[in-house]
C-alpha cells in the first residue's frame, strides 16, 4: 500500500528516463485476450478504472461485459491482466511465482525497511509468519473488547461535546475521528501504548507520523497514474537515485522510518526487559509475540531485533488505514439504511441487557445481524481494492471457465510471460455473480443470513478476498473485525446516523478505499444525535 506517497514526487525524474527507456522494454503482450478498447496510448485504460466518478462504474461494468479475467491497457501501452476469476486469482497469490514488483519494494524498503513481512518473501516470510500468526488468534484477541470500548467512550463523548447531544444533533465529519480510534486501538492493543495527537512523547510522534503517511497516500492524479505507470520502466538502480529527491512525500517517507525504527527498538526493548524481570504480562499482542519468539527453542525459526522492529510499523500503516475506512462505510450504510441501524442497535441492546455491560468476545461472535452487516460492508466496500503482481517467472494461468480469444479461440488457460503484470481485483471478485448471486451489486446484508453459492475459499474470513489471500492474507484480521464490532456496539447504543441535505459521498480508490466528499477530499460528513 506504500507505492501511492512517492507516485507524485517522483513524475519528474520518471519522465525524463521513460523517453529513453520505453522503446528498450520488451512487450508482452495479451492482445488476443478480450477487453475494453483504449482512448489514450499514454493513460491507456487506468483513468477509466482508477479515476471514474465513483469507483467501480467501470471496473465492475467490464467484468460483466468481459469475464472475470480480461485486459485492459496501461500506461504508454502496456497490456495488464485483470483477475477477478477465484481460480486464476488462488494461482497469483502464490508469492514464489508473482511478486511485488522491484520497484515497489524499493519503497517499502524506504518507508519500511527490508525486514518487513511486506518485504520479505520465500522462507522467511514463511518464518516470520509463523511466529506472529498465534499473537493474532482469537486466544489473545479475545482479552481485547473492554481496551477497544474505552477508545470508542472516547469517541463518544467527544462527538457529544460538538453537539450530538443537541435536540437536532450535529453534522460533522466522523472521519478524522474513526482513524484516530483505529490508530488508538492497534497502539494500545497491539503495541501496548497510548496515543495522544497532542502529546510530543516519540511513541505519539510516531503516530502523528503514520497518519501523515496516510492521509499523503489518501490522494490520486492523473500525473500520479502516469507516473505509477512509469515506475515500472525504471530499473531499481534509477529508482534508488529518484529515492533522494527533497520533496515533501519522500522526507515524510525518510522520517516515517528513522521514527519508525527508534521507537519500535524502545518498545522491543521494553517488553525484553519486562519479560526478564518476571513482570506480569500485558495483554497487548507485542507482549506476546516477544515471549512466543523468546520461548521458541530453534534460534533459526525465531525473529531477529531487527525484523520484530520493523514489524511495528507495518502493523500500524496498514491496519489503521484499512479498518478506519471500513468503520467509515459501516457509518455511510447505516445512514443510507436507517431499518439495518435499527435492527443491529436493538440486537446489541438486547444481549447487552443494561448499558453499562461490556460485550465479551463471545457476545460478539453471537451478535448475527451485526456479523452479517460488517461482512457485507468488506464485500461491498472492499478495503483494499485491487492489488498489482508481477509474474517472477514464465507461468500458466489457470481459468475457472474457458474464453473466447479475440481471434474466436476457446481457451482454459493463458500462458504469461516473466515480468507481466497482473491485478488481482479484489473488489471485482467480491461482486462475482457466480458467487455472490444476481444482486451482487446491491448492498443487501440479509445474503449473510441465507445460503450463500458455493465458492472456493480464498480469504481467512467468510470466503472474501477483502483481507487479500493466500500467503499474503492479513495477519492481523481477526484484531481488524473484534475492533470495529466494538465501536460500532459503543456507537449504536448512543447516536443515529443520517445524511444532511444535498450530502454527496462517493467512494474512490487511492490505495484503499475511501470516502470522498463533495470537495473531493476524504471525509464522511454524517448527521449524528444522541438516542434518547
Amino acid at each position: 500500500m506504500f507505492e501511492q506517497p512517492f507516485l507524485n514526487c517522483a513524475m519528474l525524474f520518471v519522465v525524463v528516463v521513460i523517453l529513453t527507456l520505453i522503446v528498450m522494454k520488451p512487450r508482452r503482450s495479451l492482445r488476443h485476450i478480450p477487453g475494453p478498447p483504449s482512448s489514450s496510448w499514454l493513460f491507456g485504460n487506468m483513468i477509466e478504472l482508477l479515476l471514474p466518478h465513483q469507483y467501480g462504474d467501470n471496473e465492475f461494468s467490464w467484468q460483466d461485459t468481459y469475464g472475470p479475467v480480461y485486459r485492459i491497457k496501461g500506461c504508454f501501452g502496456e497490456d495488464r491482466l485483470m483477475v477477478s476469476d477465484p481460480c486464476t486469482l488462488k494461482h497469483v497469490l502464490n508469492d514464489t511465482i508473482f511478486a511485488r514488483s522491484p520497484q515497489q519494494q524499493q519503497i517499502v524498503r524506504m518507508l519500511i525497511g527490508e525486514q518487513s513481512l511486506l518485504y520479505v518473501h520465500g522462507s522467511d516470510h514463511r518464518r516470520m509468519r509463523a511466529v506472529m500468526t498465534p499473537a493474532f488468534s482469537a486466544s489473545h484477541v479475545r482479552a481485547l473488547p473492554p481496551l477497544f470500548r474505552r477508545i470508542a467512550q472516547n469517541v463518544v463523548q467527544r462527538w457529544r461535546v460538538e453537539g450530538a447531544s443537541e435536540s437536532s444533533g450535529v453534522v460533522t465529519d466522523v472521519y478524522p475521528a474513526i482513524h484516530n480510534a483505529t490508530l488508538n486501538n492497534i497502539c494500545e492493543g497491539i503495541m501496548g501504548f497510548q496515543f495522544n495527537a497532542d502529546q510530543d512523547t516519540g511513541k505519539s510522534e510516531l503516530g502523528r507520523s503514520i497518519q501523515n503517511i496516510v492521509a499523503i497516500s489518501s490522494t490520486r492524479s492523473k500525473l500520479s497514474i502516469l507516473a505509477e505507470g512509469g515506475l515500472l520502466y525504471v530499473p531499481p538502480v534509477l529508482l534508488k537515485l529518484a529515492l533522494h529527491l527533497p520533496t515533501r512525500a519522500l522526507r515524510a517517507l525518510h522520517r516515517n522510518r528513522v521514527l519508525g525504527n527508534r521507537v519500535s527498538e524502545q518498545l522491543i526493548k521494553e517488553k525484553y526487559e519486562a519479560m526478564k524481570l518476571g513482570v506480569e504480562s500485558e495483554k497487548d499482542l507485542l507482549t506476546a509475540l516477544v515471549n512466543a519468539n523468546a520461548a521458541n527453542k530453534d534460534e533459526r525459526q525465531r525473529m531477529t531485533e531487527q525484523e520484530m522492529i520493523e514489524q511495528i510499523p507495518t502493523i500500524m500503516i496498514s491496519g489503521q488505514d484499512t479498518t478506519g475506512n471500513t468503520l467509515s462505510w459501516c457509518l455511510y450504510q447505516f445512514a443510507q439504511n436507517p431499518d439495518w441501524q435499527e435492527k443491529i442497535r436493538r440486537e446489541v441492546l438486547t444481549m447487552k441487557e443494561n448499558p453499562d455491560r461490556e460485550l465479551t468476545y463471545s457476545d460478539l461472535e453471537k451478535l448475527t445481524l451485526m456479523n452479517a452487516y460488517i461482512k457485507e460492508i468488506l464485500r461491498f466496500h472492499s478495503g483494499l481494492p485491487m492489488s498489482e503482481r508481477i509474474a517472477t517467472c514464465d507461468t500458466i494461468l489457470p481459468l475457472s471457465r474457458p474464453i473466447t480469444t479475440i481471434k474466436g479461440e476457446v481457451v482454459t488457460e493463458i500462458p504469461i510471460k516473466k515480468g507481466q503484470s497482473v491485478i488481482s481485483a479484489t473488489s471485482s471478485y467480491n461482486r462475482l455473480k457466480s458467487i455472490w448471486g444476481g444482486d451482487a451489486d446491491v448492498f443487501r446484508p440479509e445474503r449473510w443470513l441465507e445460503e450463500l453459492p458455493k465458492g472456493q475459499a480464498l480469504g481467512p474470513y467468510a470466503n472474501l478476498m477483502s483481507f487479500f489471500g493466500g500467503q499474503r492474507a492479513c495477519i492481523g484480521w481477526r484484531f481488524a473485525l473484534t475492533s470495529m464490532q466494538v465501536l460500532l456496539a459503543e456507537f449504536l447504543c448512543n447516536f443515529t446516523f443520517s445524511f444532511p441535505p444535498n450530502n454527496e459521498v462517493r467512494a474512490a480508490v487511492a490505495v484503499t478505499l475511501i470516502p470522498v466528499t463533495n470537495e473531493g477530499v476524504p471525509g464522511l460528513p454524517i448527521c449524528i444525535k444522541s438516542l434518547e
